[in-house]
């Protein structure tokens, strides 16, 4: 739905909706894939693809023309539960192909206890493969897989190409933009998706302790668990060793989230 504009005098007489079937970025030149002309204040757009990335924007028309183009909105659509990716297990080799990349039905996922989570448009999947030490990217139209990170060696090889730069048993992920942030082994890890680099972003590898200060020179993880960021991506939030940590990208400094335990059976419902 949309609002009516200012008619200067000239009864709007339609709406002219425009949509972007181009998956992708809803920012630059807007490619039309379809027009159709509305005399209501909305519209019911279908036949889509489920699981993809529309634009659209809206423009009045009235006796003396077509009005100024609306500013592009997004949406990505729903899409019953299946499969995006991945091969049958009763069927795939694993000893034989363990990092297998390629078609959605050729490779064989060993999440593990990693997390996953899609970029901004919904086109890419990132996921932590815990298991395999690696971090793997998934179009979630094709199901079409690659590496992004790690070799299915553990390893703490940092500041190198992501495709030469060693995991640890990641697990969890959260996509920001262009970064991506994994906890690996007692530390975050981030990929710079633009540069193609990894490099350690938190914490000392290899080295646990449940320690507060700047991200890099004193701040320490106990373990590696869960990762998500508030939504205007200012903090982290991990899970830590039965703690919550906080690390806030404007200063660097990692603190604990202090949780008073509650228990409904002796303290009631407030």
């Amino acid at each position: 739905t949309w609002t009516a504009p200012e008619n200067n005098g000239s009864a709007v007489t339609s709406y002219l909706l425009q949509r972007n079937d181009a998956a992708g970025s809803c920012s630059g030149t807007f490619v039309v894939g379809a027009q159709t002309s509305h005399a209501t204040l909305g519209a019911t757009i279908s036949a889509l693809t489920s699981l993809q990335s529309y634009c659209v924007r809206v423009c009045a028309v009235n006796a003396i023309g077509n009005g100024v183009w609306s500013n592009v909105v997004s949406a990505v659509t729903s899409g019953v539960v299946g499969k995006v990716s991945g091969a049958d297990p009763a069927t795939f080799n694993l000893a034989a192909a363990p990092l297998y990349t390629g078609t959605t039905n050729q490779v064989m996922y060993r999440a593990g206890t990693g997390q996953m989570d899609l970029d901004a448009d919904g086109n890419y999947m990132y996921i932590a493969e815990s298991l395999n030490s690696v971090i793997r990217r998934v179009d979630t139209m094709t199901g079409d897989s690659v590496l992004i990170a790690g070799s299915g060696v553990a390893g703490y090889n940092t500041g190198a190409a992501t495709a030469t730069g060693t995991v640890h048993s990641p697990a969890g992920l959260v996509v920001l933009g262009n970064f991506i942030y994994f906890s690996d082994n007692n530390c975050i890890k981030q990929i710079d998706l633009a540069g193609s680099t990894i490099a350690v972003y938190a914490g000392t590898c290899g080295t646990g302790a449940t320690t507060n200060g700047a991200r890099l020179t004193t701040a320490k993880f106990a373990a590696k668990g869960g990762i998500v960021a508030d939504p205007a991506a200012t903090v982290l939030l991990i899970s830590d060793n039965n703690a919550l940590r906080k690390l806030v990208f404007s200063t660097g400094l990692v603190s604990t989230i202090t949780v008073t335990p509650f228990n409904p059976l002796t303290t009631g419902y407030a």
